[in-house]
């Protein structure tokens, strides 16, 4: 489900698509369906007042792992993450003009473990199966076999689905004049060594654009 911000954010950029020659949303749609760990997607689009940015991540580059978090440790890393994500200034830095964020949703979702009411009543519910069961051994070793079956195929749709897990974040800023903004400098790399680049792409009241981002330019140039 979109949230109210995703959907600002493709309704003005499918206004710039309407006017522009360059088919944006399958070069957005590119950048999202690659997963290439260390490298992130930025998306900007401006209009008006209004500059929305979208930023897309394997969770790998920014926390480590992808796979719901299970140590301690782990879990501290996704909720580092996701502090870092919602302070703005960490993140991105305005030349020429100033812009206040009035909206931040940061999706680490995928990274969070599963709620265990449900395992612990299955656990109680087999605890209570296996005490029926072992008055009749053939019917105990049978449903122990087709419960390892059904472990070992549940196990590996697990595997499967954490295969890739991306990180997203939506920002909205309101600026004073976005025409007055020269470039906008992307801070990850001060805070993720893993992060190698980040491929950006904009659209505004002046066109659109790519530019790869590295450690060493690290800036967006709109002017």
């Amino acid at each position: 489900m979109q949230t109210r911000i995703q959907k600002n954010f493709k309704r003005i950029a499918a206004h710039f698509i309407g006017c522009t020659l360059m088919p944006v949303t399958s070069v957005m749609a590119t950048q999202y369906d690659a997963h290439i760990h260390g490298v992130a997607e930025i998306s900007i689009v401006m209009e008006g007042k209004e500059l929305h940015m979208q930023l897309h991540s394997p969770a790998d580059t920014l926390v480590g792992f992808e796979h719901k978090a299970q140590t301690q440790q782990q879990k501290q890393a996704v909720q580092t993450v996701d502090r870092y994500l919602n302070t703005v200034n960490k993140i991105v830095e305005f030349t020429g003009n100033k812009c206040n964020a009035v909206e931040i949703e940061v999706d680490v979702t995928a990274l969070l473990p599963e709620e265990h009411g449900h395992d612990e009543h299955e656990h109680e519910h087999d605890k209570h199966a296996h005490e029926h069961d072992k008055h009749t051994h053939e019917h105990d070793e049978h449903e122990h076999k087709h419960d390892k079956h059904e472990h070992e195929h549940e196990h590996d749709g697990h595997e499967r689905s954490d295969t890739h897990i991306e990180i997203t974040a939506n920002y909205q800023f309101l600026c004073d004049d976005i025409t007055e903004i020269s470039a906008i400098q992307i801070k990850l790399f001060e805070q993720f060594p893993a992060l190698e680049k980040v491929q950006a792409i904009w659209i505004g009241p002046n066109g659109q654009n790519a530019q790869m981002l590295s450690k060493n330019d690290n800036s967006i140039k709109l002017n």
